[in-house]
């Protein structure tokens, strides 16, 4: 998945509405969470992933053929990303 970016406008109370194509493109819904960070360049909003859909993104990836021991937080997060 590439960069996409859009533009929109701060309502007067403050909000953001996501372009409709990004939210689709994104599975986000009404009312589901999202994080905000505040970065170098400006502002960074991920989908926040449910315990229970993270864990089934987890399972297969990490089998008896290719575990090499005790994996560590960095190492599966690498994993994660190396699977999107």
């Amino acid at each position: 998945m590439g960069i996409r970016m859009g533009i929109t406008k701060l309502d007067g109370r403050g909000r953001v509405t996501l372009p409709q194509d990004l939210r689709e493109e994104l599975a986000l819904s009404p009312g589901d969470p999202v994080s905000v960070e505040k970065t170098e360049d400006g502002v960074v909003v991920r989908r926040v992933r449910s315990k229970k859909e993270a864990s089934r993104r987890l399972r297969g990836i990490v089998t008896a053929k290719n575990a090499t021991g005790k994996l560590n937080p960095m190492e599966l997060k690498r994993l994660l990303r190396a699977s999107d």
